[in-house]
């Protein structure tokens, strides 16, 4: 049974007993716990592969941590389809990862996704879309956001800065 199926169950049963619950609350701590520890060996791994040029390798640890919410496993696998390491190339699929993580906070998804956008990869070309990802990117303390934020600023319209500073400004963290 998949673990968040799992953890469901045994919350809502855990739940409707108060003395039960405290039981399984802590149960509930441990798996979870559990899960984060192995979900971190196997980012760990992942990136131990990708450095050793091992993509193959690589993408396999990544996988499962990503499908767990791991916004570094996720940017990862973003990496791995965007440069078409240890598998095809694919934008779409990279943009998808990238977007996973970007939406947790992850500022180096968020430079990816500025430079997919501005690049027209996995979408058409959308200058203010990357300015966007820039901002919030350098908003989250990246250097390098801040960097292609400014450089792209001086070469795009009041118009177009004011509307990509607009949206940035509107975008929220899905954690």
């Amino acid at each position: 049974m998949e673990t968040r199926k799992l953890l469901h169950r045994v919350g809502a049963r855990c739940f409707s007993d108060a003395w039960l619950g405290l039981q399984c609350g802590a149960w509930v701590w441990l798996v979870t716990s559990m899960l984060a520890a192995q979900t971190y060996a196997d980012t760990s791994r992942g990136i131990n592969a990708y450095q050793a040029g091992d993509y193959e390798t690589a993408f396999r640890e990544f996988m499962p941590s990503a499908r767990l919410g791991d916004k570094v496993a996720q940017f990862s696998l973003g990496v791995l389809y965007h440069y078409g390491r240890g598998v095809q190339r694919n934008y779409d699929e990279a943009r998808r990862w990238y977007q996973l993580a970007a939406d947790q906070g992850y500022s180096r998804a968020q430079v990816n996704l500025g430079v997919m956008s501005g690049e027209g990869e996995g979408g058409p070309r959308d200058y203010v879309e990357a300015l966007k990802w820039f901002s919030i990117a350098a908003a989250n303390g990246d250097e390098q956001g801040r960097q292609a934020r400014d450089a792209l600023e001086s070469r795009l319209t009041p118009e177009q800065v004011a509307e990509g500073r607009r949206r940035a400004l509107e975008w929220r963290p899905r954690n």
